[in-house]
């Protein structure tokens, strides 16, 4: 009997959507969360499948936040509902994207259970 892995990697046509490359490339700065100085990744302010659910783009850049990875734990404790991040510290720019796919009140609600 074949065992499935424990982490599926994405249909071969997702690697290939246009903005992945760029998504997953991290970038060294601060993090927007904490401001800790170091490696970065982009993480999905509204999540890929409710970007995907709402026929949006999963790897627009207007949808991204950078938050630490090695240098700071803020990626991973916001992940697992360790400690939020507070909705000041999302870009504008995210929130624009937000309400232009779920609408005001839609993005309000996504906002208020997903960041402090």
């Amino acid at each position: 009997m074949k065992r499935t892995p424990l982490i599926a990697k994405p249909p071969v046509e997702r690697r290939s959507e246009p903005g992945r490359a760029a998504w997953k490339s991290p970038v060294w700065g601060s993090c927007q969360a904490c401001g800790r100085h170091g490696l970065l990744l982009r993480h999905h302010v509204l999540t890929e499948s409710k970007v995907r659910q709402a026929g949006g783009s999963p790897y627009d850049l207007r949808n991204a936040i950078q938050l630490g990875y090695y240098a700071c734990r803020c990626h991973r404790d916001h992940h697992h509902a360790v400690r939020r991040i507070p909705r000041s510290c999302v870009p504008d720019v995210a929130v624009e994207f937000a309400v232009e796919l779920l609408g005001r009140d839609g993005a309000q609600s996504f906002f208020e259970r997903h960041y402090s």
